[in-house]
């Protein structure tokens, strides 16, 4: 019976030994995957730093492009860049409409087909 006893306390030990490992292995695979997403997330806010100067730095672009073809022709509306990206992102205009929305706001509403 002390034979059973003792067979069965050392299964029960071996059982509790490769549990506590598994819990090891889990706490590390855990503490990798927290520094894994600690990671992305500041790759992430970067990059969305990144494309956001990119973006601000494509309208104002935009916006110099048509002043300088307004002033072939014509004064452009004295507006500030900044009041024009304001606007534009409350109206959510798509980037790939930006030089005709521009156009259209700096030149009293003629189209930018008509100055090309």
């Amino acid at each position: 019976m002390q034979v059973r006893t003792s067979s069965a306390a050392s299964e029960l030990e071996g059982r509790l030994k490769a549990a506590r490992l598994e819990v090891e292995a889990s706490s590390s695979r855990a503490e990798k995957l927290r520094t894994d997403l600690s990671q992305a997330v500041a790759t992430a806010a970067e990059r969305e730093r990144l494309v956001a100067e990119t973006r601000d730095l494509s309208f104002h672009n935009h916006c110099l492009l048509v002043k300088l073809l307004l002033n072939t022709r014509k004064s452009p509306e004295n507006v500030l860049t900044q009041e024009l990206y304001a606007e534009m992102t409350a109206k959510e205009v798509p980037i790939r409409e930006w030089p005709s929305w521009v156009m259209m706001r700096m030149s009293g509403g003629e189209p930018l087909s008509a100055w090309l």
